[in-house]
C-alpha cells in the first residue's frame, strides 16, 4: 500500500465523491475511510446529542433542520464533526476520504454562523485550515449541468436548485479560505461522465504516487 498519501474529495453530497473514493482505493491500494458523522462521531457524543437535542443520526437534511430549531445543536454538531475529522486526518498515514475541512467550513458558515460569534467562526476556520494543510491531494467535485439526477437516499437533499447553490458556496469558501494555503495539490471536476472522471483522477494521482 502506498504510504503517506492523504487524499480527500470535497463537494456537495450526491455528486459521486464516494464512487471516486472507491475507484482510488481499487486503483491505487489506498484505503477508503468513511467520513460520515455516524462513523466518525464518538459514541458518547452521539448519546449526548440525542439526550440534549433529539439528534438521531439520520442524515444531512435532518442536521440542517434540527440546527434551524436548535442553534446550540448546530454549533455543537459542527464543532464535534470538525474535531473528529481532524483526528481522522492526523492519526491515519494513508487514506482517501469523501469529505474535507472545506466541507466543514461550508456547513458551519451556512448553518450556524448567523447564531455564533465571529471569534467562534474564526477559530473554526483556523482549525479547518490547519487540517487542510495536512492533506496531500484534494479533488473538488462541483455540480455540473450534465448530471442525470441526485439520488435521494433519505439523507441528502436531491433538489437541483439546492445542489447548484451549495456547489457555488463550496467554490466561494475554497477561494476565500483555502486556495492560497500551503499543502495539498488540488484539482476540480465539473463534469459528470464517470470514465472521464476516473481518467482525470488517475492522471492526477499517478503524477505523485510512484511505481504505478
Amino acid at each position: 500500500m502506498p504510504m503517506g498519501y492523504k487524499i480527500a474529495l470535497s463537494g456537495p453530497s450526491g455528486l459521486g465523491k464516494t464512487t471516486l473514493c472507491k475507484f482510488i482505493e481499487t486503483e491505487f491500494g489506498i484505503p477508503h475511510l468513511s467520513t460520515s458523522a455516524g462513523d466518525i462521531l464518538p459514541q458518547p457524543e452521539k448519546e449526548f446529542m440525542f439526550r440534549a437535542f433529539g439528534y438521531k443520526g439520520t442524515g444531512h437534511k435532518d442536521v440542517i433542520n434540527l440546527s434551524a430549531v436548535e442553534p446550540a445543536f448546530g454549533s455543537h454538531f459542527q464543532k464535534v464533526v470538525l474535531t473528529s475529522r481532524i483526528s481522522q486526518i492526523l492519526r491515519n498515514n494513508s487514506f482517501v476520504i469523501d469529505r474535507t475541512p472545506i466541507d466543514n467550513v461550508v456547513y458551519a458558515l451556512s448553518q450556524v454562523s448567523h447564531n455564533e460569534s465571529e471569534a467562534f467562526i474564526k477559530a473554526f476556520i483556523n482549525q479547518a485550515q490547519e487540517a487542510f494543510e495536512r492533506l496531500t491531494h484534494v479533488i473538488q467535485i462541483r455540480y455540473s449541468p450534465d448530471i442525470p439526477s441526485i439520488e435521494d437516499n433519505r439523507s441528502r437533499i436531491p433538489n437541483v436548485f439546492y445542489q447548484r447553490y451549495i456547489s457555488d458556496v463550496f467554490s466561494g469558501v475554497y477561494s476565500r479560505y483555502f486556495a492560497n494555503l500551503e499543502g495539498p495539490r488540488v484539482i476540480t471536476i465539473d463534469f459528470w461522465d464517470l470514465n472521464s472522471r476516473k481518467e482525470l483522477v488517475k492522471a492526477f494521482l499517478a503524477h505523485d504516487i510512484k511505481g504505478l
